[in-house]
């Protein structure tokens, strides 16, 4: 798995690809800044305060939507676009 944090890429999902699924994840702006944030913080502070918050971030209850798209050739054009920012 590669993952990027804090990629400058204009966007309201958040997007995994898995060979040809793509799963697009949308969650409400407001828990998208509070969850970079948290991300954020997480690069200067230690592995057992980074479960602590990481806790505290997955335990917040919300509204999030899913859309599971199975194709492979836009699996494949979409994850090469991903790997630009790598």
């Amino acid at each position: 798995m590669n993952l990027k944090l804090g990629a400058k890429v204009e966007t309201i999902f958040e997007t995994f690809i898995l060979r040809d699924i793509i799963i697009m994840v949308y969650q409400p702006a407001d828990v998208r800044v509070r969850k970079h944030r948290y991300l954020s913080v997480l690069k200067n502070i230690t592995h057992f305060e980074m479960d602590k918050i990481f806790l505290e971030v997955i335990k917040e209850k919300t509204e999030i939507y899913a859309f599971i798209i199975k194709n492979r050739s836009f699996a494949d054009k979409l994850r090469q676009e991903i790997m630009d920012h790598f």
